[in-house]
This record gives structure tokens, C-alpha cells and sequence, in this order.
């Protein structure tokens, strides 16, 4: 885009006679650039945006995340009273204490088909909570729960997603 928007604007220079003395009329063709595959586009679209315009973010893990036994947060519930994998981008939390004053906290996770509802109880919230941001993805480890039709992960671990993405 920023080539054709220079090719118009020499083009207006010429038309008005403010032309340049060598290269009067002529438009120089566009560059041809190597192709780029789709994953590399989406990650540089993601690293100079900061989010992807038309994908989850979570499609550029995808490569690292099929070697694993992932489950996705649309299949949760099929999974009650089990211990599942789950990767995903943390997009909110709220601490609370116990009833003793320990620390624990609510975390909401999305991968790229919905939400999933954690819950870090004080040891995992101890070992992994100060590891946790919104900035990557992680592969978390725990139990499904359903209580009142609402489906739930007590998480027992946390993985960084490997770097390779």
C-alpha cells in the first residue's frame, strides 16, 4: 500500500509540472516480494499490532498445541469429574481469601472456541499465579467440575506454551 501511495503521489507531482528531471512520466513497476506463508503473515501481523485482526490469537499455537492431548473450552463438559489439558490466554481474574485468609483466585481463560472458568485454590495459587499473565498463552492441568450447569477447572498446574510459536 505505501508503494501505490508514492506511485500517486509522484503521478499528482508530474500532472502538476513538478516533475523529476530524469524521470519524467514513468512509474517504476511494483516490487515483487517473496511469498510469505500464512503463519508467518499472522505472526507478524500479531507482533505489530498486538492482536490478530481476524483470528484468535491461540491459531499461532496451533502447530506446538496438536502434539498435546488439548482439550478445547467448547468440549469442557464432556469431560466432568476428569483431569484435562486446556491451553489458553488469560483474560480476567479476581482474588479472594479463604475463610483462614489464604489468597486464592478466580481466573478466566479463552482459547479460540469460548471461556473457561479456574479456579486457583491457595497451594496453586502459592506455585503459580505470579507466573501468570495476559501477554502469552498457557497450558493449564486440572480437574472439570460441574456445579448448576456451570463448568469449572480446578487447576492443579501451569505450563508455558513452548516459545517455538
Amino acid at each position: 500500500m505505501l508503494w501505490e501511495l508514492v506511485c500517486r503521489r509522484k503521478s499528482r507531482s508530474h500532472r502538476s509540472g513538478a516533475g523529476d528531471l530524469f524521470n519524467v512520466g514513468k512509474v517504476a513497476p511494483k516490487p515483487s516480494f517473496p511469498p510469505e506463508n500464512e503463519t508467518e503473515r499472522l505472526r507478524h501481523e500479531f507482533s505489530a499490532l498486538g492482536f490478530l485482526c481476524d483470528r484468535h490469537p491461540m491459531v499461532l499455537y496451533a502447530d506446538v498445541l496438536k502434539k498435546q492431548k488439548i482439550v478445547k473450552a467448547r468440549n469442557l463438559s464432556r469431560f466432568t469429574g476428569r483431569h484435562v489439558h486446556l491451553a489458553g490466554l488469560l483474560i480476567t481474574g479476581k482474588v479472594v481469601h479463604t475463610k483462614h485468609g489464604e489468597p486464592m483466585e478466580f481466573l478466566t481463560f479463552e482459547d479460540e472456541t469460548g471461556l473457561v472458568e479456574t479456579i486457583f485454590f491457595p497451594k496453586a495459587y502459592r506455585r503459580f499465579c505470579a507466573i501468570l499473565d495476559r501477554n502469552r498463552p498457557f497450558i493449564l492441568y486440572g480437574k472439570i467440575e460441574e456445579d448448576y450447569g456451570a463448568v469449572t477447572m480446578t487447576v492443579k498446574r501451569v505450563n508455558y506454551i513452548p516459545k517455538s510459536c
